[in-house]
């Protein structure tokens, strides 16, 4: 198993891109997903998740499958008190784990609906350069900044269209251990890690 950081990614060498929307899947644990079956892995970050990836969880993915980091700023309808600190601390983690600069990190906020935690902590990312998605469900995206789209949860047949105004992706499958996704376009998926 490959414990090192993986090699930077050349965007402009996808020559060949894969077909609109991308697959992707995220689970609590590492071992629970399966990279050879989608183009992208969502994997914990830090924050409120139940369980924070290593380095070795994000690292041993294959090299061509793109990484999604998940700071998860909320547990149910309970956001965390001090977005600052935790900007801080998934920007020193990303920079840990060699994420470059202009990747995709996803601030998973559960059914909270509060504004100002998610403006804080994109603002800070935003600052480090980082594009930031705002995971929400379909009953509550609408309280929160939208930052650099919407990545919403919704149990549904796989979509193959954003449906909503500035939707980047939809997780429309739950099954217990691993969630699934569609990354709607080109530009959004060359953003992941």
């Amino acid at each position: 198993m490959n414990t090192s950081p993986p090699e930077s990614q050349d965007t402009s060498a996808l020559s060949n891109p894969l077909p609109d929307p991308y697959l992707m899947q995220d689970a609590e644990f590492r071992t629970h997903v399966q990279p050879i079956s989608y183009n992208a892995i969502g994997g914990y970050l830090g924050g409120s998740a139940a369980n924070v990836w290593s380095d070795a969880d994000f690292w041993s993915l294959p090299h061509d499958v793109r990484r999604l980091p998940i700071w998860v700023g909320a547990v149910g309808a309970v956001a965390r008190t001090d977005p600052e600190k935790d900007a801080h601390d998934a920007i020193a983690r990303l920079r840990h784990l060699t994420v470059p600069p202009h990747r995709i990190v996803a601030i998973d906020m559960e059914e909270s609906t509060d504004r100002l935690y998610v403006e804080v902590f994109g603002a800070y990312l935003r600052l480090a350069d980082y594009y930031v998605w705002t995971y929400a469900t379909l009953s509550n995206y609408q309280a929160l900044p939208v930052l650099d789209g919407y990545w919403i949860a919704h149990p549904e047949p796989r979509p193959v269209k954003p449906q909503i105004p500035s939707e980047v992706a939809r997780q429309y499958g739950f099954s217990g251990q691993t969630d699934e996704s569609v990354i709607f376009g080109g530009e959004q998926f060359r953003r992941m890690w």
